[in-house]
């Protein structure tokens, strides 16, 4: 199949949530630990897959986010306030 390229948490990179975090972490780096508790009350699960692949993590995190994942980062963030 097409696997093999992308680790277990390739899924993350097309998520808007994830890029919207990729976005504030690489602007502000002291954000991820609150964040990160912050997403394991709502998505435990998610958060399960990170801590069983932090390095994948750590290289997803500080990959450059492209213009179109930034402006679905953008959306997704504003889709968020909205709902506040």
């Amino acid at each position: 199949g097409g696997e093999g390229a992308g680790g277990p948490l390739d899924h993350l990179r097309v998520d808007p949530q994830f890029n919207m975090l990729r976005q504030l972490v690489q602007a502000r780096p002291e954000m991820l630990q609150p964040l990160l508790a912050e997403l394991g009350q709502a998505h435990p699960e998610v958060l399960q897959q990170i801590q069983d692949n932090q390095e994948e993590f750590v290289r997803l995190i500080n990959e450059p986010v492209d213009q179109n994942q930034q402006m679905q980062a953008q959306m997704a963030m504003q889709a968020l306030m909205a709902q506040g």
